[in-house]
């Protein structure tokens, strides 16, 4: 069943460098260019965040240098739709290679306290 109405969606506000992950049944082309300056941090709450990566194209273990306090794991997709992982201090467990900037990243912050990623520290 195809839910094609508004009625479904809680999506309100959109602002600029928010995370979208859309679903569809068919190959779609979204096109789209971030206005205003990208964030130099953004704040992680517990539980799942969706963060837009704003810092620069790095590889993983040395982005999340920048995230002040916990994290268990943070995904991504990857150009197949296949989800690539990141394990803190598990390499074996971790595929996720290069972030890049506007890259959509899933992470889970286990502590109340949350936690805050700086990009670029």
């Amino acid at each position: 069943m195809l839910f094609r109405s508004a009625a479904v969606s809680t999506l309100r506000d959109l602002k600029p460098y928010d995370v979208l992950f859309v679903l569809s049944e068919e190959g779609v082309t979204w096109s789209q260019e971030a206005a205003g300056t990208p964030p130099e941090s953004v704040s992680l709450a517990q539980g799942w965040n969706s963060v837009c990566y704003s810092g620069v194209a790095t590889y993983m273990d040395e982005a999340v240098k920048g995230i002040s306090g916990d994290f268990t794991v943070a995904y991504t997709l990857s150009p197949t739709q296949a989800w690539y992982r990141f394990v803190p201090g598990q390499a074996e467990l971790s595929d996720f290679p290069v972030v890049v900037p506007g890259k959509a990243v899933l992470i889970l912050v286990p502590g109340a306290e949350g936690a805050q990623w700086v990009f670029n520290p």
